[in-house]
């Protein structure tokens, strides 16, 4: 067994916060070797290195075991650090949030119901602007008024945009 395997295998089975417990080395052991970085939730969180569908990037997460993120985008501080650590400027990505079922009713792919105290959308969205924004996308635009910060949109479902797949915690990788 590789060396980084056993410090991960360790970090994953104890919950050690690698940053706070190995300064300096944490954010090195909270990367996995598969492209997983472990976040402050302690879920995981992988970037595709492709761009995809909402649909493709869906079923890329399902077949890691995991699923599009949905629990550190509903969370301020997690939702900061991977707005801020994986999004890079003037890029898209897609989450676990959809109104397919019911237009106008976005439900995030987990079950939860969307609300405004769950769901950090951009100002004025959702706004169903074009025909097929019935899938949601984090944004890093730059703009007088949000000064590089965009947060959820409501996107076109076959545009092509990186999967942000989340992994939880007691799940193995």
């Amino acid at each position: 067994m590789k060396i980084l395997e056993i410090i991960t295998a360790v970090v994953l089975f104890t919950g050690v916060d690698a940053n706070r417990s190995c300064p300096g080395l944490g954010h090195a052991f909270s990367r996995l070797e598969e492209g997983w970085a472990v976040a402050g939730n302690q879920y995981r969180y992988l970037v595709s290195r492709e761009g995809m569908s909402w649909t493709d990037a869906d079923e890329l997460c399902k077949s890691k075991g995991a699923t599009l993120a949905t629990v550190g985008i509903r969370d301020e501080v997690i939702f900061e650090y991977l707005h801020k650590n994986f999004l890079p400027q003037g890029e898209s990505m897609w989450v676990g949030l959809t109104d397919v079922r019911d237009e106008g009713t976005w439900e995030w792919t987990d079950g939860v119901t969307a609300t405004s105290s769950n769901t950090p959308w951009g100002d004025g969205q959702p706004d169903d602007y074009k025909p097929g924004q019935d899938c949601a996308c984090m944004r890093k635009t730059v703009s007088a008024s949000n000064h590089g910060w965009q947060r959820l949109d409501d996107c076109v479902c076959w545009s092509t945009y990186r999967a942000l797949c989340e992994l939880p915690p007691n799940r193995f990788i």
